[in-house]
């Protein structure tokens, strides 16, 4: 579960972004740009999490940059171990997964691709 979640994002020294979200009883309050946004529902799974594990049977993931539901679909993915989600700039993120685990993700954008391959699993101690 989310308990508190801060996001800023600076590029050549200007703020693209800056999310404040913490947890309040069952819901969360969020602060986007110093601006106040509606007490969203409790987080179970959030971008952030595709990294690490399989979302299978989550149909939306929660972005700390966005501070909004975003749809996790695995039909949009172009491979069968893949889910896709799709960002409100149109950017689409695909994650491939290997035994529940993320091996890969590629972020397509307008004018390029990005794709990102796990070496290596280190085994958990």
């Amino acid at each position: 579960i989310l308990a508190r979640s801060e996001l800023r994002n600076i590029v050549n020294d200007k703020v693209r972004a800056d999310t404040k979200i913490r947890r309040s009883g069952e819901t969360y309050v969020t602060t986007k740009d110093q601006e106040p946004v509606l007490a969203i529902p409790p987080v179970k799974y959030s971008v952030v999490n595709l990294f690490f594990s399989e979302p299978s049977g989550i149909d939306n993931v929660f972005s700390e940059n966005y501070a909004d539901y975003i749809e996790c679909s695995p039909e949009n993915s172009e491979r069968d171990n893949g889910y896709c989600i799709r960002l409100p700039d149109h950017t689409r993120v695909f994650y491939y997964y290997v035994d529940g685990i993320c091996e890969s993700f590629e972020v397509k954008m307008l004018i390029f691709n990005v794709k990102y391959s796990l070496k290596s699993v280190s085994p958990l101690l």
